[in-house]
This record gives C-alpha cells, structure tokens and sequence, in this order.
C-alpha cells in the first residue's frame, strides 16, 4: 500500500501568462480599453484552473462555457463602443473579471452542498446576494470552491468532493475571510445573533482589490463604512499583541510568526514616524471560551448536529456516527462528528454563559477605549503556518486567534507577509473598531508594497528575495 517513490509535498507550478498576474482592477480596464479581450482573460483563468486543479483540488464544479459565452458577448458589444452603454463603468466597475465563490454560495445552475452529502444532490437554482452583486457589477463566476462539511471547521475537506491542497505546499491546509457582507443565498445561514458572526467578505491576491470589492458585495450596507474616506496612515494609532496570553487551549504562536509582526511593527515605526504601543489583553487567553458562549447563546439557533443531518426534527447522533466512521460507513467527516460530539458534552451551564458573555462586552469595551477611531491592532492570524492535512484534529481550538474578532463584531484584513522557512505563507491580521474597514484595508496596501503581498506559487525566489 506504501511505497517510498511515492511524491511528497509539492507547489503548483507559476502561473505564467501575464493576465493571470493582473489585479482586477486592472484588468477591467483593460478590458474596457481593448488592451484585452474579455474571452482572452476568462480563458486565461480556465486554463489556469484546468492545469492545476488536479493537483489541488479547489475547484469543485464549474461554468466555463457559460463564462465564454458572456465574454464573447461582452467584446462583441466593446469591439463596437458599446453604442447603447449597456456596460456603464459608474455601475459596473468590474466588467470582464472572473470571480469563483466557496460551494456553500449559490450560483445558479451549481451545486450548492455545503460539504454535505445529505445535500449532495441539490443544484442552485438562483444565486445568492453577494453573487448577484458581483454580476450586476459585470464580474463573471467562474466555478465554485471547496469548503469544510458545513463550513465549521479550518480545513477544507468533506465526503463530498474531498481534500483542497494549498497551493504553496500540497501537503498543507488552505484558509478563509470573512466581511461586513450579505449571506443570504449561503448554506448553512445563521439566524439570529449568529447572523452577526458569520460573515463574508473579498479574498484577492492583491491588496489593491480588497476595497473595490468589498463595495461592490457589501451592497446596501456600503453605506454603513466610509469606504470613499482618504486614510491618513500617520495619523492612526498602531497597537500590537503578540499572543492571545497563554491559552490551555490553543498552541504558542511559532517564532517566525512573531518576528514576521514585529518586522511590521519596525517598518510601521520607520516608515509612518509612528510609536507601535505593544499591549496584552488578559481576556483573549479565553478567546474560545468567549467565543463559544457567544454562539450558543440565541435559543433559536439549530445545533450543530441538527445541520448535519439537514433535519431539524431528526438530528444525527455523533457518538454513532462515530462508530460507524470507525468502520467507513459514516457519511460525515471526523472534524464534523467531533464538533457535534463536542457540542454534546462541552456545553456550558447558563452560568458559565453568562460569565463568557459578560467578559466579552468587557473585552470589547476595552478594546474601544484603546483603539478609538483611529486605532489599528496587529494580532497573529493562526499561531501556526498553513498546518499539514489532519493536523487541525490535534488543536482544534486555534480558530479563536480569528473567532474572537467574529463575536466581538470588529472588521479584520489578513494580510501575507512572504513565504517562511517552510514554504507557505506567513501573516497576521489588521484589526480595527466597525465600519473602520477602510483603516485596515489601507494599511493592507501599504503592507503589500513594504512586504510583496501575494507569492505566485512555484516561483523559484532568487538570492536576495525578501
């Protein structure tokens, strides 16, 4: 069954073809401009994804020849000037560019299984807001991509459709975002408070693109950020914290981590004239305990176990599933029949909610007296670089380094930081107060310029890389 000339861990090979190496941005204007045809652009990604999707395993179903069909359309009406001004730039800022979405988002005519296999046969039959958005804009959808059973776990990985690869190192995990954007269309959708926490947000290579973005799928509630407003990065007040204390619960934050954020707190004190205060929060160490009575606390909101069995009245029972996992005949993965097993027996006493959401408003509180209007916090994004496959299982609770900004409501940019020693990503998270996305999206940009933002995958760095 082993063999040792089997491959080990490996990168996709560089994306090559200059249009792949544009931000979006970009090439919407050149596809406006004619520099570009759009159905050279769509063809460009599919290629793309058709060259290393086996390797990875992103992408899950896709629309390519509905993808060339619009473009075709849309330089059949450029290469004429458009006479009837069918694709207004004030309203369509992205014409041409191609988007993919997570699975558990509809797009018409895609499935729209969450990961799950009680769902493995439902196809969308209409798309869901943040995708109408994105369209109404003029990006076309491409495809849509893996996400974990049900979307509760950091790794994407389901009976559905498998394990995704990262990209950098196949024998690593990928990641997420999130944002101030609607999620109606997802499955599962939060109800009630947990409406507030899960949110969706813009994942771009390049930093440029975050904002334009976030305007476009943040729709009506763009009103509600102050997106047009010019940041003054020397102006702001910078904070960091290098760990959440010393948690029982999650792993210590690896070194290179740590001196990837305090090369950005020496470039922030050089380059903006700024003094970075360096704080501890005495709360976070209890960030998942927060955050877990957080979400348990509106009584209206389904279980857990409830979703997985994509029955209310019928909810599955882990500890069986378990069983039958432990024969391969469970249709749910480990993490998700340990979530509801940890559902079953973890469940805190109405007490011991009440003590987690009461030092959660005093978390927050204190972080609205330190941060202000003008405050930006820099924390780790994961104690540890991308994990290797299965590792999660091990710590589980790492995802409070993130969850804890969900349940205290505040906007978070994740900002890459170059490759470390390992070969996959480093970075850390840009936190303000709510609707201050503009601060952290901003300092994004300045990052990526101080720091080179995206690594293409499989690139050969030359002596002197940083």
């Amino acid at each position: 069954m082993f063999s040792s000339r089997s491959p080990g861990p490996k990168s996709v090979p560089p994306a090559e073809n200059p249009l792949l190496l544009e931000t979006a941005v970009s090439l919407a204007k050149k596809i406006r401009s004619r520099e570009a045809k759009c159905e050279e652009v769509i063809k460009s990604y599919i290629d793309r994804i058709q060259h290393v999707n086996f390797i990875i395993n992103a992408v899950v179903a896709d629309r390519f020849e509905e993808a060339q069909e619009q473009a075709r359309d849309i330089d059949t009406v450029l290469d004429a000037g458009d006479p009837n001004n069918l694709y207004p730039v004030e309203s369509m800022p992205l014409l041409g560019v191609p988007f993919t979405a997570k699975e558990a988002f509809a797009i018409k005519g895609l499935p729209n299984t969450s990961g799950l296999v009680a769902r493995k046969d439902i196809v969308s039959t209409s798309d869901a807001t943040v995708v109408t958005y994105l369209r109404q804009a003029g990006a076309i959808p491409l495809a849509v991509t893996n996400c974990s059973e049900l979307c509760m776990w950091y790794e994407s990985s389901n009976n559905v459709y498998g394990t995704t690869n990262n990209a950098y190192n196949t024998g690593r995990i990928v990641g997420g975002s999130s944002g101030i954007v609607s999620n109606q269309g997802q499955f599962p959708n939060a109800v009630g408070q947990r409406t507030e926490f899960l949110v969706t947000g813009p994942m771009c290579r390049f930093a440029e693109d975050l904002l334009p973005m976030l305007k476009i799928m943040a729709g009506p509630s763009t009103v509600q950020l102050k997106l047009e407003e010019k940041v003054d990065l020397k102006a702001l007040n910078f904070y960091s914290i290098e760990d959440d204390g010393g948690s029982w619960l999650c792993t210590a934050v690896d070194p290179e981590l740590k001196q990837a954020q305090k090369m950005v707190v020496t470039h922030v004190e050089k380059e903006l004239g700024v003094k970075v205060q360096e704080v501890k929060m005495e709360k976070l160490k209890y960030s998942f305990q927060i955050w877990s009575a957080m979400m348990s606390e509106s009584a209206d909101n389904q279980t857990f176990c409830e979703l997985m069995s994509h029955n209310e009245s019928n909810p599955v029972n882990p500890y069986k599933e378990f069983v039958k996992w432990m024969f391969g005949k469970s249709e749910h993965t480990l993490p998700a029949i340990g979530l509801g097993m940890t559902e079953k027996v973890t469940q805190l006493t109405t007490e011991q909610n009440k003590n987690f959401i009461k030092m959660c408003a005093n978390l927050k509180t204190e972080f609205e007296n330190m941060l202000g209007e003008k405050g930006i916090l820099f924390y780790p994004s994961h104690p540890k670089p991308a994990p290797k496959h299965n590792a999660p299982l091990l710590t589980p609770f790492n995802f409070a380094y993130t969850g804890i900004f969900n349940v205290l409501g505040f906007p978070v940019t994740q900002v890459p930081l170059g490759l470390g020693s390992e070969g996959v990503p480093l970075g850390l998270q840009v936190v303000a107060l709510p609707y201050n996305d503009h601060m952290t999206l901003a300092v994004a940009v300045e990052l990526e310029k101080a720091f080179g933002g995206w690594v293409n995958p499989g690139r050969v760095e030359e002596p002197g890389d940083l």
